[in-house]
């Protein structure tokens, strides 16, 4: 039988914020034009980790 690995909370946060974010942010500055809704995600991205290190 497979086991499946939970990811935890930890493991998520490492993905989204030091994986995904960077990559969103280069491929947003890699656009000729702007695009709100990538913007958009961006800030919600960084409003959640920076109310993650302030706790």
């Amino acid at each position: 039988m497979t086991q499946h690995k939970l990811i935890d909370q930890e493991d998520r946060n490492a993905i989204m914020f030091e994986m995904v974010l960077p990559q969103l942010v280069a491929y947003r500055d890699s656009l000729p034009q702007d695009v709100p809704a990538i913007s958009a995600v961006i800030a919600l991205l960084r409003m959640l980790q920076s109310n993650r290190q302030e706790d």
